[in-house]
């Protein structure tokens, strides 16, 4: 038998980095000269095209592509040969057109395509260690009987291709190799199987002949490995791509005590003004059912599910057919069905997973088998005595239940009734206005230093609603008719200026917004304003700003069994690449910029660090109390709100960071977040 190889699963080692450019690069646009040459800027395309020109020249000498860091033609390269002088390249440090560039790549390389180039971010190192990785495209030659002197039998159970070598004469097991996952589970000469006599004679065995395929670069003479612990060959990306594991970088954090920016024109106070009182009033919460949440999306081969199904055990035949029951390891279900008088299986379906495995009828599948599976005498519901309507029951999944994620898990978008996804006022749908809907979510226990998860203490939060996006000024001044915002010009190229976030918002301005929002929307006002007292009624289903407890479920992905969850920042682990996911002081200029146009966190989440800051409902306590409870609201009374995430004139701040308000000022770096009860 052939041993076929599989060579091109892993990112090839990089002499040369010509194929990318630094996608995180910060171009100089305040350079104006470099040598003799005069620089202007170009920032069509938001490629920032810097343009040479010479000291009485009309034409063009030179044009570099700032984005992508290379040349488009100099002279010297052949091009615009009608342009005199000749540029001299030793006046020029194309260095210096940036504030900051990744090193590795050549900045002084012409003739390149950038519609090919890829980011620097996606740049994936190659492996050299394939020890913690089995081939998950390894094909078992099953049928295979013999290996030198010792006979084989495959063990399918649980789909792990066990294979077992016995020796000629001898009962026992001599040797265990696991096909699926490429290592050896016992051998005679590890230590295993000590009463197993002769010894285990691995000169009579070659184990890639166990394969019609695998990777060369498995070492199938392995053992001790946790296959838990192992990931597919297939998660690593090719050249250019992004794996799926998570490379945890541990970074020191520098922030600065509020990083907020005080306007210096305003004496109104914030959340509430100055001489306000504000109280919150809540209710006893019922304790939700603990159900997990995680976001991701199913594989599109396969889909959702029911696992809170129930099958019908007591059902042992369906028509002409008899049913059976296997379960495996508590948690694997397959209905074996077979005709009367014939001891071969006619079709099997997996109870759990709501899925032929096979049936007489799918090409390809037990054809051997006679009489044919007749579709017509079978109901498959009656298989479950309950299971989610939604469900296809009679599906075939090409890709197992690997591609199939749980009912329980699914989040879904918020979509409203009347306006779908975007608020609508008068018959206008606002950009940038979707919603998140979290529904109940297991107890939170506490173990993390920072934040308000912090160790000794546990959450429940009932199911709620929160914005993926920072609230618009478009928004705002179309439900309030003003627009109090400091950043209401100079619009950074190519963004839509009402689409930035507002600020130079306190909380007494937001309650009334939220009233008239929710109003408009058909739903219960959750402040009451009365002279300079604000109440919030958190049994209403009206707009409000998140709880700390809301906003901090969210931006870590709402899933406390998900990795996401131990993140630094929201949406990464990875200092290096906080600037893809946020706006801060190295990356901003210095400005607020128009929501969502950085990544999202797991859950869909635009802008829950950086831009700027969000108010909470929560007045704020140094103190966080350690007990377990059901939608926390903080302090019961104080002089400084909550207000969290990072703002674009901060240094980076990680997803625990917690700060305050001062009830004497405004900011122009602090908006805010809709949020409110799910129906």
């Amino acid at each position: 038998m052939m041993l076929c190889v599989a060579t091109t699963l892993f990112a090839q080692a990089e002499e040369t980095f010509d194929g990318y450019y630094d996608d995180a690069a910060v171009v100089n646009t305040t350079l104006t000269k470099l040598g003799k040459y005069k620089i202007s800027i170009n920032t069509a395309a938001n490629e920032y095209m810097t343009l040479f020109s010479v000291d009485g020249e009309r034409g063009y000498i030179a044009c570099y592509n700032g984005k992508y860091q290379c040349w488009v033609y100099r002279r010297g390269f052949g091009y615009q040969d009608w342009v005199t002088p000749a540029f001299d390249m030793s006046q020029v440090d194309i260095s210096k057109l940036y504030k900051s560039v990744d090193e590795r790549i050549d900045l002084n390389r012409t003739g390149l395509d950038t519609a090919k180039l890829s980011p620097l971010s996606s740049y994936v190192p190659p492996i050299t260690d394939f020890s913690p990785y089995y081939d998950d495209k390894a094909v078992v030659n099953n049928t295979l009987t013999k290996l030198g002197k010792y006979k084989i039998s495959i063990n399918t159970a649980a789909n792990e291709y066990m294979t077992l070598f016995s020796v000629d004469g001898e009962r026992g097991y001599i040797a265990c190799y696991n096909g699926k996952y490429q290592c050896w589970v016992y051998r005679r000469g590890f230590g295993y199987q000590d009463w197993v006599t002769p010894a285990f004679d691995m000169n009579q065995v070659d184990i890639s002949k166990l394969y019609k395929s695998v990777d060369e670069r498995i070492d199938l003479n392995r053992t001790g490995l946790d296959t838990a612990t192992l990931k597919p060959l297939s998660s690593v990306p090719t050249k250019g791509g992004k794996t799926t594991t998570t490379t945890t970088t541990t970074t020191t954090s520098s922030t600065t005590t509020t990083g907020k920016t005080n306007t210096t024109t305003t004496s109104a106070g914030s959340a509430p003004l100055t001489g306000k009182t504000s109280t919150t009033t809540t209710t006893e919460t019922k304790t939700p059912v603990v159900r997990p949440v995680i976001v991701n999306t199913p594989d599109e081969s396969g889909g959702w599910y029911d696992d809170a199904a129930e099958w019908n055990t007591s059902i042992t035949s369906m028509g002409p057919y008899s049913i059976s029951y296997n379960i495996q390891k508590g948690k694997f279900a397959l209905a074996m069905i077979s005709y009367p008088g014939d001891s071969a299986y006619i079709a099997c379906y997996d109870l759990m997973y709501q899925y032929w495995h096979y049936r007489r009828g799918y090409n390809g599948y037990q054809t051997a088998f006679d009489p044919y599976f007749d579709m017509s005498q079978w109901n498959t519901a009656k298989l479950f005595k309950k299971v989610d309507p939604s469900i296809t029951l009679d599906r075939h999944v090409s890709k197992g239940e690997e591609s199939l994620m749980a009912l329980s898990t699914k989040i879904v978008p918020y979509e409203r009734p009347d306006e779908l996804s975007d608020i609508g006022i008068d018959g206008k749908r606002f950009e940038k206005t979707s919603f998140v809907k979290i529904p109940e979510i297991t107890i939170i226990i506490g173990s993390d230093k920072d934040g308000v998860f912090v160790t000794g203490r546990s959450v429940v939060l009932t199911p709620y609603i929160i914005g993926k996006y920072e609230v618009t000024q478009e928004l705002y001044e179309a439900v309030t008719g003003s627009n109090p915002s400091k950043h209401t010009s100079d619009t950074p190229y190519g963004e839509t200026q009402k689409l930035r976030p507002v600020e130079k918002v306190e909380l007494f301005d937001i309650a009334k917004f939220c009233n008239k929002l929710s109003a408009l929307d058909g739903l219960q006002p959750v402040f009451t304003i009365s002279g300079n007292t604000i109440t919030a009624d958190l049994t209403k289903n009206g707009w409000r700003v998140p709880t700390e407890a809301e906003w901090e479920c969210a931006a870590r992905g709402a899933n406390p069994n998900a990795k996401e969850w131990k993140y630094k920042y929201a949406g990464t682990d990875s200092e290096k690449d906080a600037t893809s996911y946020m706006w801060i002081k190295s990356n901003s200029d210095d400005t607020s910029h128009e929501v969502g146009l950085k990544k999202p966190n797991s859950l869909g989440l635009y802008d829950m660090l950086g831009n700027v800051y969000e108010w909470c409902l929560d007045w704020y306590d140094e103190s966080i109390n350690k007990k377990t409870m059901i939608n926390p609201t903080g302090a019961a009374s104080g002089t400084e709100r909550v207000q969290r995430s990072t703002a674009y004139g901060s240094k980076i701040g990680e997803v625990t960071k917690r700060d305050k308000g001062s009830q004497d000022k405004v900011y122009i770096d602090l908006g805010f977040r809709l949020c409110r009860n799910a129906e």
